[in-house]
C-alpha cells in the first residue's frame, strides 16, 4: 500500500518521477493531501529549464510606458504536470486568473508556456514565481 509510505518518500518519488503527481493524487485521499502539501510548499528544485522576459511593446515602448512584461518559460515534459498543478495551487490560493492568461505549446521534449504581464499585477507576478521553484 503506497499510501502507508511516509510523506518524505512520497516527496522522494514525486523529485524523482514528478510526472506520477496526477497518478498519485488520483490514487487515494491520503496522497492527494501528500500532493498537494508538497505542491504548496517552496520548491529547492528548478522546474524550468529557461526563462525569458521581454519588457519591450510590439511598438518599441518599454514595460514603464505599457506596463507589459511578455513571459515565456520551458519546462521539460516530465516536470510540466508538476508546473501545471503548482500554476493551479497558486492562482487558487491568489485569487490570481491564470488560466485565462497563459498560452501553451509543446515542442519536442518540453512545453513552452507564455504570458503577457501586467507590471501591477502582484498576484500574477507572485503565483508566477511561486510555481516555478529556485533559478
Amino acid at each position: 500500500h503506497i499510501e502507508k509510505l511516509s510523506a518524505e518518500l512520497i516527496r522522494g518519488i514525486i523529485d524523482i518521477i514528478p510526472e506520477s503527481i496526477f497518478h498519485l493524487r488520483s490514487a487515494s485521499k491520503t496522497l492527494r493531501d501528500r500532493v498537494d502539501t508538497y505542491v504548496s510548499q517552496v520548491q529547492s528544485s528548478r522546474l524550468i529549464d529557461r526563462l525569458a522576459i521581454n519588457g519591450a511593446h510590439k511598438d518599441g515602448h518599454w514595460p514603464l510606458e505599457t506596463g507589459l512584461l511578455y513571459i515565456s518559460a520551458h519546462i521539460h515534459l516530465h516536470k510540466a504536470d508538476l508546473f501545471e498543478l503548482r500554476l493551479k495551487h497558486f492562482s487558487t490560493k491568489l485569487d490570481a486568473d491564470v488560466a485565462n492568461k497563459i498560452s501553451r505549446k509543446e515542442d519536442d521534449n518540453e512545453r513552452i508556456y507564455s504570458m503577457v504581464l501586467n507590471v501591477k499585477d502582484e498576484e500574477m507576478i507572485i503565483c508566477l514565481r511561486s510555481s516555478i521553484g529556485a533559478l
